[in-house]
């Protein structure tokens, strides 16, 4: 499960960052954006999730070094760390933790969990000239956090 979990949330943004580099080889007059997606969890783990906070940590240690050595290559990385969002992926934790009120959880989180349009919005900013000069950087979109100690 180690194996699979790290595959899924940290070697495959490595082996898509090396196709990307490649093809800027091809074109290396503009700059490239990459953002890849962590979570609040790689610095504020909840129960049940060891591994996955584990590699999400893993994946914004690499941000970081990558971030210092593709800069002069003119490619951005960045990552964002969602809280909460209301995914099939939470509503499945939620359940391996016995919390059936999805409205009482969504009243825990201060601005309530969010909408994956909520998350996609920050990607596409961090995507776009105007956010040139955030670099290396791991952005919390977790609505301010949770209030509650179970997160």
């Amino acid at each position: 499960k180690f194996e699979y979990i790290f595959k899924i949330n940290m070697y495959s943004f490595i082996e898509i960052l090396k196709i990307i580099v490649k093809k800027k080889k091809l074109k290396s007059d503009n700059w490239t954006s990459v953002v890849a997606v962590s979570s609040i969890a790689s610095v504020r783990g909840g129960i049940g999730q060891t591994l996955y906070s584990a590699s999400k940590a893993a994946l914004e240690a690499s941000i970081m070094t990558l971030s210092k050595e593709l800069i002069r290559k003119k490619i951005r990385i960045n990552s964002v760390r969602p809280g909460l969002v209301d995914t099939p992926m939470t509503r499945k934790w939620m359940q391996t933790l016995g919390i059936e009120d999805f409205e009482a959880v969504n009243r825990l989180q201060l601005s309530g969990i969010a909408k994956p349009s909520d998350i996609a919005d920050v990607i596409c900013f961090l995507l776009e000239s105007r956010a040139q000069h955030i670099v290396g950087q791991n952005i919390n979109v977790d609505g301010g956090g949770p209030v509650s100690a179970i997160f």
